[in-house]
């Protein structure tokens, strides 16, 4: 019964001081319930900012890679501008401003060699990018080196070698152990010669001028070259009226024996006929229809005259003085007049 009873009087105590501390809430109570409301409304605003920073994130990066493919393959620099003007406070903004940079320096350092105007605008838009990239208080440690770095590569294409000097010195203090300190040292030393300082003296005086677009040429005029300096081919060199290889009597010859082939090359003197292919062209039967007449004016006048004919000479039927054997006539595709006995 003692147990019992101790419990009920702390039980009355509890519930006592839990009385006495609603009444003194009370007049607070609109204040504290607001400020529980407004602990519950900061929890989800930030729980959805979270969410949708992430997903904004996810996107811009998205973005990013995407244009940072196209302008590899087209060498356009629109697609990283526009990337870095939709998001110019977030990681992926910063790097596509570097990008873009690092595009114009490029481009800048193809064009001095023929287009120093273009070249100059590249290289200021370039170091004005690098310098945005690295003034920027939301540049990572690596984003800023990288800045800093193409920054004095843009000053010495600019041929500002003072500005260069400082960029690389900033580089080799503010990150000795940084990944581009060495390069930094290196360029120092390369600076400082005298050698250094002549050459890009010398090349900054040159103006070469912008080359040639070279195009499909003009319509409508002819193109430059003269066609007598050809060379006559052993075949197509000489065209009859037919409009076949070969013309002049060897192309009628051949019209009048149906030869419908325009590849054939004639026969001539001691050399048989050829088609296209190369091959010979040969015939089982003699050719007896051959018109003495046709077939040489000397050999006609032979075969007519009754004196007889020095049994050492032979005849051709093309007609030509010279001697030639029974079977060569025979190949060339004539037929060979024996003298008579």
């Amino acid at each position: 019964m003692k147990t019992e009873r101790r419990h009920e009087l702390r039980t009355n105590e509890l519930a006592d001081w839990l009385g006495d501390k609603i009444e003194t809430a009370k007049p607070y109570g609109t204040v504290i319930l607001a400020s529980v409301l407004g602990i519950v409304v900061l929890a989800f605003a930030y729980a959805y900012y979270s969410k949708r920073s992430a997903a904004q994130a996810e996107d811009a990066w998205s973005s990013y890679f995407a244009a940072l493919t196209e302008s590899s393959g087209s060498q356009e620099t629109q697609p990283l501008r526009h990337v870095a003007q939709e998001y110019p406070g977030s990681q992926a903004g910063m790097w596509a401003r570097l990008s873009l940079a690092d595009l114009q320096l490029k481009q800048a350092l193809e064009a001095l060699f023929n287009d120093r105007a273009a070249a100059k605008e590249l290289l200021d838009e370039a170091a004005r990018n690098y310098a945005l990239v690295r003034d920027s208080t939301k540049a990572t440690p690596l984003l800023a080196q990288r800045a800093t770095l193409g920054l004095a590569q843009t000053y010495e294409s600019l041929n500002e070698l003072d500005k260069a000097r400082e960029a690389y010195k900033a580089l080799k203090t503010q990150w000795p152990d940084g990944p581009f300190a060495q390069v930094a040292e290196r360029r120092l030393a390369h600076l400082d010669q005298r050698t250094t300082k002549d050459f890009y003296d010398w090349f900054a005086k040159q103006r070469p001028k912008p080359s040639t677009p070279q195009g499909p040429g003009i319509p409508g005029q002819r193109p430059s070259f003269d066609a007598s300096s050809l060379d006559d081919g052993p075949v197509f060199g000489d065209l009859g009226s037919t409009g076949r290889p070969g013309g002049g009597a060897s192309g009628d010859a051949s019209s009048e024996a149906g030869d419908d082939n325009p590849l054939r090359i004639p026969a001539a003197d001691g050399i048989p006929a050829a088609d296209g292919s190369g091959e010979a062209a040969t015939s089982d039967e003699p050719d007896t229809a051959t018109d003495p007449s046709e077939a040489g004016g000397e050999a006609g006048e032979a075969a007519e005259s009754d004196e007889p004919a020095d049994p050492g000479e032979r005849t051709p039927s093309g007609g030509s003085d010279d001697a030639q054997r029974p079977d060569d006539a025979a190949e060339a595709g004539g037929t060979a007049t024996p003298a008579p006995e």
